[in-house]
């Protein structure tokens, strides 16, 4: 027994499988240009932000103790930005859980210490400082 098909039913064509997977795949394309676009600039975004941070944490404790050493070392730096005294109105400046990892990996951004404040080291320079990007936890 053989089914006849009435007039009202329809089939998809090749023809508009082709276009369907043409739109698509157009599609992706966009979509993954965009975000190899936006992930850089939310890098960049993300190491400016933590470098304002560490050099606001930085102005607040040289306003409390007066001038800063401006040959301290960095590890000198973070030590006194994360350590609780008593002789310093409110410190610590950053929070004692913060993850500081220095690094001189140079596909990440670093901060460095240049005397007097912070300054960024972008990826593709080399030198060492503060990964930018692993900084973890606030102020207290």
């Amino acid at each position: 027994m053989r089914l006849k098909r009435s007039r009202n039913e329809t089939a998809i064509s090749l023809a508009e499988v082709v276009v369907v997977v043409a739109v698509i795949a157009i599609m992706a394309t966009v979509a993954v240009s965009t975000i190899n676009n936006v992930v850089p600039a939310a890098r960049s975004e993300i190491a400016t932000r933590n470098l304002n941070f560490l050099n606001g944490a930085l102005h607040s404790y040289e306003q409390a103790v007066g001038e800063l050493a401006t040959n301290s070392s960095l590890t000198n730096i973070i030590t006194w930005l994360t350590t609780r005294d008593p002789d310093v109105p409110g410190s610590p400046y950053l929070s004692t859980n913060s993850n500081f990892q220095i690094v001189s990996d140079q596909n990440t951004y670093r901060a460095r210490w240049g005397g007097r404040f912070f300054e960024m080291t972008p990826p593709g320079e080399s030198g060492t400082g503060l990964n930018l990007l692993q900084m973890e936890g606030s102020t207290n």
